[in-house]
């Protein structure tokens, strides 16, 4: 996915770098906006190889410190000298990310995975109408869990990162693991990958968000 102009309105003024077939870059540049972005066609690089090496240097100001100023926060904030009793200045401008990875941070903070897991509760009724007995969200991922049936629990989990939807049937005990083991491997493993290599009773496998409200439906008996 391309980076969009609100994302680059996060980096500020940046210096950018793309990486060489060496263990030199091939080129090094400073920029604002989508600036970074222009090589990919007038010199044919690609977008994984783009580097941030600093960003919003504005809050230097400039127009009062001198350059050196600066060089020598860069320089003190990456190299972190034994001498120096104070920090670079605004070392997090130094951040030497792959503008990808950046970008990923970014998307992945928009999403507000409380309001996505109510969606998903309040879109799917049939599914989940009296059958909840655990939720949890936070930044990055949020969770729905059954109550407990035959001594078992289901969970969905849902994260930014990758797998992004993962299912957890999860053992009351350890007495119920391995017949839990055996009865996912006989009805499941034509379809899915099982991790039953936990140490916390559970097995668990990456899966879409529709085949896990079908799973759901299937465990609650409804």
């Amino acid at each position: 996915m391309r980076p969009t102009g609100i994302f680059f309105e996060t980096l500020g003024k940046y210096v950018y770098m793309y990486r060489g077939t060496s263990e030199r870059p091939s080129y090094i540049g400073k920029g604002i906006g989508d600036r970074c972005l222009h090589h990919l066609k007038d010199k044919g690089y690609k977008i994984e190889d783009c580097i941030i090496v600093a960003k919003n240097l504005e809050r230097f100001n400039l127009d009062k410190k001198d350059s050196s100023f600066v060089l020598e926060s860069y320089l003190i904030s990456t190299l972190n000298p034994e001498d120096n009793s104070v920090s670079g200045h605004y070392k997090e401008c130094f951040i030497m990310k792959d503008l990808s990875f950046l970008f990923g941070e970014f998307v992945d903070s928009q999403r507000d995975m409380f309001e996505e897991m109510t969606t998903l509760v309040s879109d799917n009724p049939d599914v989940f109408k009296g059958t909840i007995g655990y939720t949890e969200s936070r930044l990055t991922s949020y969770v729905i869990e059954s109550g407990m049936r035959e001594n078992i629990y289901f969970r969905i989990k849902v994260q930014t990162k990758e797998p992004q939807v993962t299912v957890v049937f999860k053992a009351n005990n350890p007495n119920f693991f391995q017949p839990l083991v055996k009865k996912l491997e006989s009805n499941l493993s034509d379809t899915y990958e099982l991790d039953s290599t936990s140490n916390k009773n559970e097995v668990s496998f990456a899966t879409t968000i529709e085949d896990a409200l079908e799973l759901w439906s299937a465990f609650v008996g409804k």
